[in-house]
């Protein structure tokens, strides 16, 4: 029997696909890079993926879910290489792993359970003339290339609008990462470290249609070993941790509360030379000869809209067994204070 001539054709079913499980193993990838302005190699030790999906596609908008989705990776590395490369990676990364996470096309979300990164290290120098180390990475400019065109818009039809992204991050968990940043570009060049950060948060967010939203509970981040050294043998500044725990914020409201914040530890030590100069202000002030520019001047025209203000929060504050060293050569004798423990504590700050 053949349908009446008025009669619209009947609707394909959509294809049904099950991917019922994806399995990748052991893999090491490297990577090496001649042509950018110091040569480097990046690599990863080891890498597993497991996932599994459904799909319908051949009928309106195509419906892919990925859950189960693992991924592991080991030993991650980027180092410069050549003669003129850093002796020390410029990053390292013991382990990376997301645990049960999903990607849903169709309800346009992104589930990730559990998302770990632990035992890394981040190395940032700036040289004399204040360029980055990790600038060397990039390729070198081809004299005479003309720079790529922007894309222009093409005009079309309203398009309905769409549901944002949706984003749920159960619990995000941080550790042992270190940082070292290394500055030639200031009068007196200076190096900062931390030793290990730790931080543990969980997160919701929205993006994609209108202004983004994001909530970050159950925040708590520790550094330890902070250190900022201008090549004497001892640290001008520094503490020994910082903690800061219980902490929220929400972007849309522009809240931001927090538990507490305890300093431990360390001290500061502030020289004034026979000039009037303090030995803090001098590590950065800038020298002549680098690439650091004034910033631009305000833009003219219409003033921004105004923005919501930002209420912050902290219940308690503590700073414990802080030592301060201060000596003042610019009198004759010259002055000297030492205060070996200094404690304050602070509470309800808003």
């Amino acid at each position: 029997m053949q349908p009446a001539a008025n009669e619209p054709p009947a609707e394909a079913a959509p294809w049904q696909v099950e991917v019922g499980a994806f399995k990748l193993a052991d893999i090491g990838i490297a990577y090496a890079d001649a042509g950018s302005l110091v040569p480097f190699i990046a690599s990863l030790g080891s890498l597993g993926l497991d996932w599994a999906a459904t799909a319908e596609v051949g009928a309106g908008e195509p419906k892919v879910t990925v859950h189960g989705i693992k991924l592991a990776i080991h030993d991650i590395k980027i180092a410069e290489t050549g003669p003129q490369a850093a002796p020390d990676p410029l990053f390292t990364l013991g382990h990376f792993q997301l645990d049960n996470a999903e990607v849903d096309l169709a309800q346009r979300s992104v589930k990730l359970p559990s998302w770990l990164i632990e035992k890394g290290l981040v190395q940032v120098a700036v040289d004399a003339q204040g360029g980055l180390n990790w600038q060397h990475l990039a390729k070198p400019e081809q004299p005479g290339q003309p720079a790529a065109a922007a894309p222009t818009a093409t005009p079309t039809q309203d398009a309905p609008p769409q549901a944002p992204w949706r984003l749920e991050l159960g619990a995000f968990k941080l550790a042992e990462l270190g940082i070292r940043y290394a500055d030639g570009s200031h009068k007196r060049p200076f190096a900062a470290s931390i030793g290990g950060i730790g931080m543990d948060l969980a997160a919701t967010a929205e993006v994609g249609a209108g202004a983004p939203k994001a909530q970050v509970q159950g925040l708590n981040l520790a550094l330890k070993d902070i250190r900022l050294n201008d090549g004497g043998k001892t640290p001008p500044l520094g503490w020994d941790s910082l903690e800061v725990g219980g902490g929220r914020l929400d972007l849309e409201k522009h809240d931001v509360g927090i538990d507490k914040i305890a300093l431990k530890g360390g001290g500061v030590q502030i020289r004034r030379g026979a000039d009037g100069g303090i030995d803090l202000a001098e590590l950065f002030a800038p020298k002549t000869g680098t690439k650091a520019t004034a910033p631009p001047p305000a833009a003219k025209g219409k003033s921004a809209a105004p923005q919501q203000p930002w209420h912050i929060a902290l219940k308690s504050f503590a700073l414990q067994g802080f030592r301060l060293a201060y000596n003042d050569a610019s009198f004759a004798p010259a002055l000297a204070y030492d205060a070996d423990s200094i404690d304050v504590n602070l509470n309800n700050i808003s």
